[in-house]
């Protein structure tokens, strides 16, 4: 029933009514009835969620990202802007702050002009949830794109802000 509410929480639907319905009918109820009632209960934004987070862990597309950092920036961005909706939540910043070694005045990192980090932060109470969606993100980066660039995942406690920076590390690996 709980998970029920959260998922509905913005179709102003009747809980207890689909409740029962489930309760009393799922074995015997076709698959047609069982469509209808979860495209009752369950919001726009979280079928998209579901429907990404399939995406994410099944899709299989070679993308020839080029080698050059702002191709590299550019795939990458596109790829956090699609998947924001998983992100929902975990990350403190909409935007991810960005790192080059050509950055002058962000020397958070010391790069290599081959790197590029990607990073945001997280409360501690969204580590294990920040872990499973960067983990699907990034083996999906490794996965879609031509071989020459890898993109690895990090998590620094920043125990002083009682946060952790979630880091994606990508590198091109022609250029080593």
């Amino acid at each position: 029933m709980h998970k029920i509410k959260n998922i509905c929480k913005y179709n102003n639907i009747n809980y207890q009514y689909y409740a029962n319905i489930i309760n009393n009918n799922i074995i015997k109820m076709t698959y047609n009835e069982k469509k209808n009632i979860i495209n009752k209960i369950y919001n726009e934004h979280t079928m998209n969620k579901m429907l990404l987070k399939f995406e994410i862990k099944n899709i299989k597309k070679d993308i020839n990202v080029g080698s050059d950092i702002n191709d590299i920036i550019k795939y990458v961005n596109n790829n956090i802007r699609k998947y924001n909706i998983l992100f929902d939540d975990i990350f403190e910043q909409d935007i991810w702050n960005i790192y080059t070694n050509k950055n002058k005045l962000r020397k958070k990192y010391f790069l290599s002009e081959n790197e590029i980090i990607f990073d945001n932060s997280i409360l501690y109470n969204k580590y294990n949830n920040a872990k499973k969606i960067i983990t699907l993100f990034v083996n999906n980066l490794n996965k879609q794109n031509n071989k020459n660039i890898k993109f690895y995942y990090n998590f620094i406690d920043d125990h002083e802000n009682k946060i952790y920076w979630t880091i994606i590390y990508c590198v091109n690996v022609t250029l080593l």
